[in-house]
Order: C-alpha cells, then structure tokens, then sequence
C-alpha cells in the first residue's frame, strides 16, 4: 500500500483511542455475563508473538483444532516508529506503562 500521509503522532488520540477500547471491552465484557459465555481472551502481543500456538489455541477452543496453521498473509508495518511511539507514550503518560509489552 502507498502512504497517503507520514503519521502524526497525537497523545491525545491514542488516549482517546485506549478509553474507547476500553469501554467497548466493557460492553462486550457484560454482553457475555448476560449470556453465560465464556470468552477465550486472546491479546495482540499473544498473536503477534506466538501466532501458531496462539491460532491453535483459538482453534482448539471451538472445537477445530488445526494440524497446521497457514503462515501469515501480512507484514509488519513500521515496527521501529510504532515503537519510539509506544515509548514516548508511556514516558508522557506512567500509568500506561503496563500496555508497552516486550519488543516485538
């Protein structure tokens, strides 16, 4: 894909993006107390670190476990910005410091 524009970063925005992920986890959070569902909670850093075990693990727990599980159609964008983004996010903001994860 050709960029359209060079990001900007914006503090505000990711904090506006982490509250709306949040509630909306909320939501989704009481959608499946209501019902009686048991989510299987998976995490991004999960997937992006251990995708096989990870898509296994998905598979297994609908009752498709999978021999083999195909290699990503998708690469990885900009993992050295996203990271100085990450870093200078939590050095402005402490309190999110547990959403940094390890290197990717």
């Amino acid at each position: 894909m050709q960029v359209v524009r060079e990001p900007i970063y914006d503090a505000a925005a990711i904090i506006s993006a982490l509250n709306r992920i949040a509630e909306e986890n909320a939501e989704w959070d009481n959608y499946f107390a209501a019902e009686g569902i048991v989510p299987l909670h998976i995490t991004y850093e999960q997937l992006t670190q251990d995708m096989d075990s990870t898509v296994r693990k998905v598979m297994a727990f609908i009752g498709s476990p999978v021999d083999v599980v195909p290699a990503p159609q998708t690469k990885k964008q900009s993992e050295s910005t996203s990271r100085q983004w990450a870093e200078r996010f939590v050095n402005e903001y402490p309190e999110h410091i547990h959403r940094l994860g390890t290197p990717q």
